[in-house]
Formats: C-alpha cells, structure tokens, sequence
C-alpha cells in the first residue's frame, strides 16, 4: 500500500488520481484527520497493525506554498520553514527508521541563471548558501541536504502546469497575470510529473535526486503564444526588462533556470517534450 500524505492538495490530488488509474493500493491522508507533522502520530501510524496496511512507500506533497506566489513565503517565514524543511526532516526520518522508501516533492527553483542546464549533481546556486535566492527556495535547498538520499526519491518540479484551470497551474497564473516578464525555463507537466515519479519505485530505480521535467524548454512568450492560438487569453503585457519585474512588485526573487532530465531517461522513466505537453493542455484547455 502507498500512502500519500497532503492527498488534498495540488499535487496530491493527482497522486491519488494516478494511483487509481493504476489500481494501486493506496491511502490518502491529511492534517486535517490525521496530524502526520507529529513524528510519534506518524511512526504509530506508519507501524501500527503494519501486517494490514503493508505499506511499500510514502509521498509527500504536504508544504508550504506562498499564495499567491512565493512572496508570501518573505512574509509567513517560521511557516515556511516548518513546512519545507522541518517536516519532510522528520517526515525522512520516519520512513528511514521503519524501513519504507519515500518520494518527496522538491523543487527545481534551487537554481537560477543560463550559463548551463543544470544536472542532479550541481550544488544549488539559489539557496541560503549562496544568498541570492527567495526563502522559499531557501528552504527546498536545505531540505534536500537533510533528507535521507539513500532511502528517497527526492524529485524536482518545476514550475507544474496541465489543462485544468488552477490558481498553482503555471497558465492559469499566467493568465490572471496583467503584465508578464518573459524568460526561458524547465517546466512539469503536472500528470507527466507524478507517472514519473511513481515509475522510478515501480521500476525499482536507483534512489537519489531527479530532475522531473519535460524535455526542453518553454519561454513566457512561447506559452503566451499557445495561449492565444487556442483562445484562452490573448493582449499579453510583458515588462520591458527584469529590472522593471522587480521594480514595480514583485518581493522575491525568482528562479529563472534550464534543468537536465537525462538522469530520468537513463533510469528507463519516458517524459514527454514540453512542446508536445504544453499543446496537448492548451488544446484540451479546462
């Protein structure tokens, strides 16, 4: 049995949705019927009648997500913390100490900049270490160094996005937006994402960290112009510059980077090209 903890968030919702579709046996659960931030509530619960529930891995989708963007996180700071590093530490180590491998949703928004397309064996270079970074991606950092690599799969979404109109969905934010500032990046198609995941246990693949993201890239512009072709918004705005972005709201900076994916291909995990995945969501755009 998989468990899936925060089953009623953005990312835990399609967990659910694809372990049904696969006919996996699973349990979903949240803060609100069962305290899993608790470590005692959470060993009792993961070895408790462990005969009946068999459970063969965790996924974490719980965290704290600033809303509407990660400026909040520059204003809700002990939350984010609590959230992004304090509780999938204890969360690791947990499933490190009963035995049960674990999947935690990470972020790819620990880099920043173009001279390279990042790999999993890069340092983070938009984190507390290098003090350039928001602290929301501060503490996806941070986690990542804490958390038990040899018993996780600890994978990196990045900037997720399908046809369902939701306000964590990275075309609903750019249509809701009023002004954009175009830059190239690595992105998840959000199914794509969570089959990718749950292929690497399925296929026993090596533990470890993995760039989750469909192959290439996508600049705002590009998107915005699919946007348009299939009648979801049209009339964009865009800053004249990244200094102008900054200037005229936005609190935190903002991870704008290329990531590799060719540790999930080697591992056998087929991911769709972003164009193709970014077509298929605006055509079938909800």
């Amino acid at each position: 049995m998989i468990l899936v903890l925060g089953q009623t968030g953005y990312m835990g919702t399609q967990f659910i949705n694809e372990l049904e579709y696969r006919k996996l046996p699973y349990r979903g659960i949240s803060r609100g019927n069962i305290d899993y931030t608790n470590f005692s509530v959470l060993y009792s619960y993961l070895t408790t009648d462990i005969a009946r529930n068999n459970f063969e891995l965790v996924v974490n989708c719980s965290g704290y997500i600033g809303r509407p963007n990660v400026d909040a996180c520059e204003d809700h700071k002990a939350e984010t913390i609590e959230g992004n590093v304090v509780l999938p530490k204890m969360i690791s180590d947990v499933c490190s100490d009963v035995g049960i491998p674990l999947i935690h949703i990470s972020s790819g928004c620990i880099y920043n900049g173009y001279d390279k397309t990042y790999t999993e064996e890069d340092p983070p270079d938009f984190c507390f270490k290098t003090n350039n970074g928001s602290f929301y991606s501060g503490c996806k950092a941070l986690a990542e160094d804490l958390i038990n690599k040899n018993n996780s799969y600890i994978c990196r979404l990045r900037i997720p996005f399908d046809e369902f109109d939701n306000p964590r969905n990275y075309v609903s934010k750019l249509k809701n937006y009023s002004k954009l500032l175009n830059a190239e990046n690595s992105i998840s198609h959000r199914s794509d994402f969570v089959k990718a995941c749950l292929d690497l246990f399925e296929n026993d693949c090596p533990k470890g960290i993995y760039n989750i993201v469909n192959s290439g890239y996508a600049s705002t512009e590009q998107v915005a112009q699919l946007m348009t072709k299939y009648n979801i918004k049209d009339n964009f705005s865009f800053f004249e510059s990244e200094e102008e972005f900054y200037r005229l709201g936005a609190k935190a900076p903002r991870s704008n980077c290329l990531l590799d994916n060719s540790k999930l291909l080697s591992a056998g995990v087929k991911i769709r090209d972003v164009s193709e995945a970014l077509e298929d969501s605006l055509r079938k755009w909800t």
